[in-house]
């Protein structure tokens, strides 16, 4: 039985937790300080407690949090410090991390997006130069789990971040937009839902069984089909990489 235990709460350690809960071989751990932690994780009263019970550590506090619970994390580590630590703060990079920690600790660090709770995301993983490979590959297996997990240097993980977050709600905006055309045109809500839902799943499906380049199958799609391409004027797809790019080049400005 492999125990993960979770320093913090929100979101993604909900997504993280929803992902794993279907795996018996895995059981899941948690403390935080300020919030309500998901169903399907076993409350600890301290950061001492979930390191002491937990094979792998999660670390999902902002800095400041994480900052201010230096002093235990350092006992905990000190105590037992062959438990493995991930951490998916975005903020901090591994050598912060190690001095708020250990130097003797293994630490990596994961940008998971919201799908991993339903074994559908995407996750970057970053390593320590001088970790074990048996481990690595042990981590990595395990988010492999949630969907497809690569390895980067840990200054593209700021690319990950940006481009996991926006892509899931740029495609469920998209999913909307596609929803809502349908149901004003009298299309029944279900119908509309399934009808968008599929379309990009299937867009999805179809580049990677035909094994062929979104380019490829945009001048598939709009080759000879005037209203393909008039919906696609309405995309401006410069702009929005113009505003990713800013979002990514502030996130590694940050971690300089």
């Amino acid at each position: 039985m492999l125990t993960i235990g979770y320093i913090g709460s929100g979101a993604m350690v909900e997504a993280l937790v929803n992902g794993w809960q279907g795996n018996t071989a895995i059981a899941q751990i948690g403390f935080a300080e300020a919030k309500d932690q998901p169903d399907g994780l076993e409350h600890r009263a301290s950061v001492l407690e979930v390191w002491q019970d937990a094979d792998m550590v999660i670390l999902a506090e902002n800095a400041k949090t994480l900052t201010d619970l230096a002093p235990q994390t350092q006992m905990a580590a000190s105590v037992d410090p062959s438990v493995i630590v991930v951490s998916i703060n975005e903020e901090l990079m591994l050598a912060q991390l190690h001095d708020l920690i250990s130097s003797e600790v293994t630490i990596a660090r994961a940008v998971p997006n919201v799908n991993v709770a339903s074994h559908a995301g995407y996750i970057g993983l970053a390593f320590d130069e001088q970790i074990d490979a048996e481990i690595k590959g042990a981590i990595a297996m395990l988010f492999d789990e949630l969907g497809r997990a690569d390895e980067y240097p840990e200054d593209q993980l700021a690319v990950v971040s940006v481009l996991g977050t926006a892509g899931p709600a740029l495609v469920a905006n998209l999913v909307d937009a596609l929803a809502h055309t349908a149901v004003a045109n009298q299309v029944n809500v279900e119908h509309a839902v399934g009808m968008a839902e599929q379309i990009l799943a299937g867009t999805g499906t179809h580049l990677e069984q035909a094994q062929i380049s979104p380019n490829t199958l945009v001048k598939q799609a709009t080759s000879d089909n005037s209203v393909a391409q008039t919906a696609l004027e309405y995309f401006d797809s410069e702009a929005l990489m113009a505003g990713l790019q800013a979002e990514i080049a502030a996130i590694q400005q940050e971690n300089d």
